[in-house]
Formats: structure tokens, sequence, C-alpha cells
């Protein structure tokens, strides 16, 4: 039989997040089970790159958290992520809610993820030219620090799913504000 040769892009803008949450385990893993003669290259990158290849046959299918603006592209909603306001499950300073008062004098870590076209909140949240504690390029390099430090960060539940479930990371609700969803597209060429 035929192999079956297959790219899948990511984005990495600033964050491997879709990557980390959705795709790695399980999605590719039960494709590539499944799927036998499959072969998959993944590949992270920024979105502009990723668009431009899949505009030029270079790639499959991209997965962004931008929508393309290119109409001889379709996309539709790959997933609708949950973003949560966190901190150690040790940090006893705020164990369960918080105001946007008190939010802004705590050391948050920060991620460009949260300044995806479309989903802003961070602008609603802080003052301008408001500086973070920490300002991480790549999201999941926050895990680290709020496991071993009294950090703050906003993250995509998906990332944290496990330091959740295993009570090492703890959410921590806004009371007058609501995070709102952030949304990630996979995009294909109208014609495949």
């Amino acid at each position: 039989m035929p192999q079956i040769f297959t790219q899948i892009l990511l984005i990495s803008v600033p964050t491997k997040c879709i990557y980390e949450s959705h795709l790695r385990k399980p999605t590719l893993q039960l494709m590539n089970d499944k799927e036998k003669s499959l072969s998959v290259n993944v590949r992270l990158d920024h979105s502009k790159l990723l668009y431009s290849g899949l505009n030029n046959n270079i790639y499959d299918i991209i997965f962004s958290y931008v929508k393309p603006l290119d109409t001889s592209l379709t996309y539709r909603t790959f997933k609708e992520e949950e973003i949560i306001f966190v901190s150690n499950s040790r940090n006893l300073v705020h164990i369960e809610e918080i105001d946007i008062e008190n939010l802004i004098k705590l050391p948050i870590i920060y991620s460009k993820f949260v300044s995806t076209p479309g989903f802003k909140f961070i602008d609603d949240l802080f003052p301008k030219n408001y500086r973070f504690k920490m300002n991480m390029s790549v999201i999941s390099e926050i895990v680290y620090f709020l496991l071993n430090g009294t950090y703050y960060a906003f993250l995509p539940k998906g990332i944290i799913k496990n330091e959740l479930e295993n009570e090492l990371l703890k959410e921590i609700k806004i009371t007058d504000f609501t995070i709102p969803n952030l949304l990630s597209y996979a995009t294909i060429k109208q014609k495949k």
C-alpha cells in the first residue's frame, strides 16, 4: 500500500498551545496508531509563515489562533479553549478568588498568546504600560515557574490539565471580570 504523506503545521505565535493542549496527545497519537501508512510532519511556526506555506501548497493543514484573511482558504473552529487564572496550589495568598484591583498587584507571568487578534482581554484588565513580573514567549515555560514559586498566570486550561488534576496548580476566580474563551482554527485550501 502506498504511503500517505500529510504535513500538519502549527503556530507558535508565541506559543505551542494548540499543539501541547490538543494535538500532541491524544490527537496525533490516535491518528498515527490508526493510520499505519500515514506520515506526519509537524512544524511549529508563526501563523503568517504557515499561511504563506499553505497558499504555496507546502502544507496541507494548519492550526492557528488567527483566522485566515485569504478567501481561497477554508477554515473551521478547531477548539474553544477556556483561559483561567492560576497559581501554585501551595500559594495561600489568594485561595479561591480575587478582584481586578488586587489582581494588578500580583507577580504575574505573562505570555503574548493573549494578544492574539480578537483576544485582547489583558488590555481591559491592566493599565497601559503595565509591567508584568516576567514575559515568556513560550507559554509552556510558565508552568515551571508556577510550580516552583508564588507566581500567577493566565493559561489555557488544556495546557495545565495534568497539573490541575494533580492539584499542583489551582484556579483563582476573578470576581469582577469574565475571561473570554480562546478560539483556534483548522485551515485548508478550498480545493483540498
